[in-house]
């Protein structure tokens, strides 16, 4: 504990830690949104990887998301980290805008009460509107304890960031879902902050999925296709535009037709052996 005062404001702390998430967060997103994407085009059938780079990077962005995270998760709990910061310099924030008002303000003041239970829940069972030290141990403590229980920190160790040391393989990897709900306790957890100290919240959008494009049908294409010179010969791009005479010679303009004709041959059937995957198929869509 120090008697000098903070160099930066909580809100400044909090900012920043949104910010931090935010481009952590773009992974989950980018990940999620291909899943999708290639649940949709594949149908539940098994697939012939055609771009293994594409994959590989792929794979390599859920494990760095994994290890990201649990970064920045420890940092957070770790001393110095953001609790030790609010318990250090800034108790006091974290009441100082308690509205004079109760009827003008009454959501408002609802609104913080939420964020004060769930933050504090003994500080708000005891009646305080500002938290003690031990709060925000308590707090940390809480904190600590919802990450390691979720399985990130073994996850990390044991199958991202060390995979071939020591106890390498026995803790159970984290699914996407899984990932995405430790998003929402953190980010929960920082417009409870918000509020408290600045009387304002953030919303917390898909950041990959903005301004992104076709983005999650590029990754698709390229795994299930390979490179896009393929796509031309594959998809038959060039035969469309000689038959017909369009100008719709971008790949992706023919992608919807491509996968509906190569799922209604895979799903006729075939005795050729060479293409054992609904993928393999080298059917040129004709329109």
């Amino acid at each position: 504990m120090t008697g000098l005062a903070p160099s930066i404001s909580l809100l400044e702390r909090v900012e920043d830690a949104e910010a931090q998430i935010d481009v952590i967060k773009a992974r989950l997103d980018m990940l999620q949104a291909f899943v999708a994407e290639l649940a949709k085009v594949t149908r539940g059938k098994e697939f012939r990887i055609w771009n293994r780079g594409v994959w590989i990077a792929l794979l390599d962005s859920r494990d760095q998301l994994i290890i990201s995270l649990a970064s920045w998760c420890k940092a957070k709990y770790s001393g110095g980290g953001l609790f030790g910061q609010v318990r250090a310099h800034h108790l006091s924030d974290l009441g100082s805008w308690l509205p004079k008002s109760v009827v003008a303000n009454a959501l408002e003041l609802k609104h913080r009460e939420d964020a004060f239970q769930r933050l504090f829940p003994v500080a708000a069972q005891a009646g305080r509107n500002v938290p003690a030290a031990d709060d925000i141990e308590c707090l940390r403590n809480t904190f600590q304890a919802r990450i390691e229980g979720s399985g990130l920190m073994a996850d990390r160790a044991e199958n991202r960031a060390h995979p071939f040391e020591g106890k390498s393989g026995r803790a159970a990897m984290l699914d996407m879902p899984q990932v995405a709900m430790l998003f929402k306790y953190i980010e929960q957890l920082l417009n409870d902050l918000r509020l408290l100290c600045n009387r304002s919240t953030r919303a917390y959008h898909d950041v990959y999925s903005c301004g992104s494009g076709s983005s999650p049908e590029d990754l698709v294409d390229l795994v299930l296709c390979g490179r896009v010179s393929r796509m031309w010969l594959v998809w038959g791009v060039e035969t469309i535009c000689m038959e017909d005479g369009t100008d719709t010679q971008w790949w992706w303009q023919h992608r919807h037709a491509y996968y509906e004709r190569i799922h209604a041959a895979y799903d006729k059937g075939t005795e050729d052996a060479r293409f054992p995957l609904f993928n393999d198929l080298p059917v040129e869509n004709k329109g």
